[in-house]
C-alpha cells in the first residue's frame, strides 16, 4: 500500500510536469505587424473575437534571463488575425531588455501586471485613452525610462508600477487618478518633483521612497485627504495651506499629528528635522535608514514610538525619550551604530525586544526605575 501511494504520487507529479511543459508556449497564433515583427497573441474570446498580446513562451518571474520576443521598436496592431488586441497581458514583455519604444493601438484597455517589467532598454511608452486599467508593476525596473504620461482615463496607479524607473525627469498624475499604490514610484532616482492631484484621497505606503533626489511632492489645495500627514512619503514644509512632502526636507508642519509607517525611510541625504508639538506618534520604520540623521529632537506630544521607527540611524550620537513616551518599539533605535548616550523617558515600563540592538558605540544609558521589563536582546552588542 505505502509503494502503491508513493509511486501514484510520483506519477501525479510527472503528469503534472509534462502539463507545464506541453505549455511551455504561451500563445495560441502569432502574426506579423506592419514592420515584419512577430507578435504573439492569446485568444480571450472566441463570441466577442477579443485577443491580449502574450509572450512567445511562460515567463518565470524569479529568473533574470533577458528575452528576445520583443527588440527595438514594437508597434502592436489593434486588429490580427480576425481578432480585436484589447489587452497587453500578464508579463508578455518581462525582461525584454532590448525592446527600445512601444506603441499601444487605441483599442487596448487595459496592461496586465509585470507587462513591460525589466525592460531595461525601453525609451519611450505610448499609452492611449483607451487604457483604463494598469496592473501592478507594469513598468517596474524599465531603468532607462525618462518619462510617462499617464492617460486621464486612469484612476489608480498599482504598487511597484513605475519602481525602478530610475531615469524619470518628471512624472505628471492626471487629475483623475484617486490612488497611489505602495512603491508605486520607488527609486526613481531622477525625480526632483511631483505633484499629486486633488483627486487623490489614497497614497499607500513608501509610494515615494527611496526617491534620492526629491525635493519636494506638492499636493494640490483642495485635496481632502493630504492637508496632512497621513501616509505620504515624507512631509517637509507647508506652502500656501500646500502640503510639501519630499527627502530633503527639515520642517514638518504643524497641523500633522502622526509621521506615518515609513515615511523617510531611506532618505539619507535627511541630516536634521523639525517635529512640532501637534505630532503624538511616530510609526515603524518612519526614519528607518536616514544615516545622515545627526539630531532629532523629539517633542513632549509624543506618546508612542513604533519598533523600527529610527532604526539605522548612524550619525545619531545621542537621543532622549520625553516623559510623554509611554511605548517604544521593539527595534525602536537598533543598528544605530553612532550612538553614544541615551536618556529614557520616566513613563516608560518596558524596553522591547532589540531596542538598541548593535548600538556598538553605545556607553551611557538613563533606564528610570519605572522599567520592569528589559526584552530580549535590548542591548545585544552595545560594547
Amino acid at each position: 500500500m505505502k509503494n502503491y501511494y508513493h509511486n501514484s504520487a510520483k506519477a501525479l507529479m510527472f503528469l503534472l510536469c509534462l502539463s507545464y511543459f506541453s505549455f511551455a508556449n504561451a500563445y495560441d497564433f502569432s502574426e506579423a505587424n506592419k514592420d515584419g515583427k512577430t507578435i504573439y497573441y492569446n485568444v480571450i474570446s472566441e463570441t466577442d473575437k477579443t485577443c491580449e498580446v502574450t509572450a512567445k513562451e511562460i515567463r518565470n518571474i524569479i529568473s533574470s534571463t533577458p528575452y528576445d520576443d520583443y527588440v527595438g521598436d514594437i508597434n502592436f496592431p489593434s486588429t490580427a488575425n480576425g481578432y480585436q488586441v484589447i489587452r497587453i497581458g500578464n508579463r508578455a514583455c518581462y525582461n525584454c531588455k532590448s525592446m527600445t519604444s512601444v506603441n499601444i493601438p487605441n483599442s487596448v484597455t487595459s496592461i496586465e501586471y509585470d507587462a513591460f517589467r525589466g525592460c531595461s532598454g525601453l525609451l519611450s511608452v505610448n499609452i492611449p485613452n483607451s487604457v483604463t486599467t494598469l496592473g501592478r508593476a507594469v513598468f517596474n525596473d524599465c531603468e532607462k525610462l525618462p518619462s510617462i504620461t499617464i492617460p486621464q482615463s486612469i484612476t489608480t496607479i498599482p504598487g511597484f508600477t513605475f519602481s525602478g524607473c530610475k531615469a524619470f525627469t518628471s512624472i505628471t498624475i492626471p487629475n483623475t487618478v484617486t490612488t497611489i499604490g505602495d512603491y508605486a514610484f520607488q527609486v526613481c532616482e531622477g525625480l526632483t518633483s511631483v505633484t499629486i492631484p486633488s483627486s487623490v484621497t489614497r497614497i499607500d505606503n513608501s509610494a515615494f521612497s527611496s526617491c534620492r533626489n526629491l525635493e519636494e511632492i506638492i499636493v494640490e489645495e483642495g485635496n481632502p485627504t493630504y492637508n496632512s500627514a497621513n501616509n505620504c512619503n515624507a512631509i517637509i514644509n507647508t506652502k500656501s495651506k500646500t502640503l510639501i512632502v519630499g527627502c530633503k526636507g527639515t520642517v514638518i508642519p504643524n497641523t500633522v499629528t502622526t509621521i506615518g509607517g515609513y515615511a523617510f525611510r531611506g532618505c539619507s541625504g535627511l541630516t536634521s528635522i523639525t517635529i512640532p508639538n501637534s505630532v503624538t506618534t511616530i510609526e515603524w520604520y518612519a526614519f528607518c535608514g536616514c544615516s545622515g540623521l545627526t539630531s532629532i529632537t523629539i517633542p513632549n506630544s509624543v506618546t508612542k514610538i513604533e519598533s523600527d521607527a529610527f532604526t539605522g540611524c548612524n550619525g545619531l550620537t545621542s537621543i532622549k525619550i520625553p516623559n510623554s513616551v509611554t511605548s517604544l518599539g521593539g527595534y525602536a533605535f537598533a543598528y544605530c551604530k553612532g550612538l553614544k548616550s541615551v536618556e529614557l523617558s520616566s513613563s516608560i515600563t518596558s524596553i522591547e525586544a532589540a531596542t538598541f540592538e548593535m548600538c556598538s558605540e553605545l556607553t551611557s544609558v538613563t533606564i528610570p526605575n519605572s522599567v520592569t521589563k528589559i526584552g530580549r536582546h535590548a542591548f545585544v552588542c552595545c560594547i
